[in-house]
């Protein structure tokens, strides 16, 4: 379920990020797991960097998939 999945998730990301953080990491970050908004959420307050230095793909990955999903049965060309 995306609740088990966003516990497993924010497990691996808290090691991550607060380590990155006592490393004085100032770079940005792109969020590319699942669920993919509040990963991205949690990614910026644990870093305590500026919103516009935390990314997430949000909707954009789901929508391409289902772009070529419908393109193949509808024999279209994405």
């Amino acid at each position: 379920s995306r609740l088990v999945e966003l516990q497993n998730n924010i497990t691996e990301l808290k090691d991550i990020v607060l380590s990155l953080k006592h490393a004085n990491f100032k770079g940005k970050y792109i969020v590319a797991t699942n669920p993919n908004d509040t990963i991205t959420y949690y990614t910026q307050i644990l870093s305590s960097l500026p919103k516009n230095h935390v990314f997430g793909s949000g909707t954009n990955l789901d929508s391409s998939r289902l772009k070529k999903i419908l393109a193949k049965d509808l024999d279209l060309n994405p």
